[in-house]
């Protein structure tokens, strides 16, 4: 692009996510985890093949993890991640057109859905489980109500993408039980960015995602609160990026990190400098969960969204059945001259081109 700070974000985004792509799998944190993390992957998946068209690494980490985990037990015993399958299965076989995939699949996607089915009860009540993970959304929502209303939402937006794939009588009574929490209310940006993409109304809801420009953000939820802002007509996507993705690229970071709050900036240093005296260490003095201090992992894959970000909501582009049929629709948020170049299986067996100017 004609923007020099996005195309620096854009590259450490790419770069993250490279370094994730290790041994035919996508390994969600490189030095730290190597594991096929379920709810992790969606963005991942999207960008690799935004990246790379269909490949490997995609198609192994999701058969890696379906061969690992019974329908009926909780993928990385999570049970979100096992609605998380379902959308990252969905999207894959969208954007690349594998038909075969699908079909080698989708009983257990349906097993999958009909085990969630079962653990909903008529009035939209959720059983599944006890476990402090048995409603997870992310790590800086765990416990609280936004978590229950976002794990619905999850549930939620894997019925409704599937039965965009195929008639499945699962789906329709999860979606008639679980479309009551599209209308609670919710304190965090990430839990009401998925009420909206399980079917919340957007249009005006704005307002409460871009409070405080990118107060709230998560790297892992970037993506979905920057995808629910455009969804409702919001126009500070680009400088909400440039504030958050920016002040880590301003601490020294050249992949993204595990996570990211903009209150880390204040009296902290540069991760590439030894703390001065006074100063915080942006490194080993933050984090929290799983990730406090120098567990923070500084190369998390599913911090590279802001890519497909960009690709899905500013260069506009959809893509259907692996390109055979495709929208453009550019919301270019005031950048001059993009130049995008994506690649698609279907288009001409090859490469198409995409040239916008503002």
């Amino acid at each position: 692009t004609s923007d020099e700070e996005l195309n620096r974000i854009l590259d450490t985004a790419i770069y993250t996510l490279k370094l994730n792509l290790q041994n035919g799998y996508i390994w969600d944190g490189i030095k730290r985890d190597r594991l096929v993390w379920c709810g992790d992957l969606h963005q991942e998946i999207l960008n690799s093949i935004y990246l790379f068209c269909d490949n490997s690494n995609v198609t192994n980490s999701l058969s890696f993890l379906r061969e690992e985990t019974p329908a009926t037990e909780w993928m990385n015993t999570i049970p979100s991640y096992s609605a998380w399958w379902v959308i990252n299965f969905c999207d894959y076989c969208r954007l690349t057109g594998n038909r075969t995939y699908f079909e080698e699949n989708k009983s257990y996607a349906k097993e999958i859905l009909e085990h969630f089915d079962a653990c909903v009860d008529a009035d939209g009540t959720m059983h599944l489980g006890s476990g402090s993970l048995a409603f997870f959304l992310d790590w800086p929502t765990k416990g609280t109500e936004d978590a229950v209303i976002g794990t619905a939402a999850i549930i939620l937006l894997a019925a409704k993408m599937y039965l965009q794939k195929e008639e499945n009588a699962s789906c329709r009574s999860l979606i008639q039980k679980l479309s009551v929490y599209l209308d609670k209310e919710c304190v965090t940006k990430q839990a009401r960015a998925f009420q909206i993409f399980a079917g919340r109304k957007a249009i005006g809801e704005e307002l409460f995602l871009e409070k405080g420009g990118a107060a709230g953000f998560s790297t892992f939820m970037a993506y979905y609160i920057l995808k629910a802002d455009a969804m409702a007509g919001g126009t500070n996507m680009l400088s909400i990026i440039k504030e958050y993705f920016g002040a880590m690229i301003s601490r020294g970071a050249t992949t993204f990190w595990e996570d990211f709050n903009m209150d880390w900036l204040l009296g902290s240093g540069r991760i590439d400098e030894l703390p001065k005296e006074g100063e915080k260490d942006i490194h080993g003095d933050y984090g929290a969960f799983c990730y406090e201090g120098f567990r923070h992992s500084l190369c998390h894959g599913w911090a590279s969204g802001v890519l497909a970000f960009f690709i899905e909501h500013i260069i506009g582009l959809e893509i259907h059945n692996g390109g055979e049929q495709y929208e453009v629709h550019p919301n270019t948020c005031g950048i001059d001259e993009i130049y995008a170049k994506i690649p698609s299986a279907k288009i001409l067996n090859t490469n198409f081109f995409i040239s916008l100017n503002h």
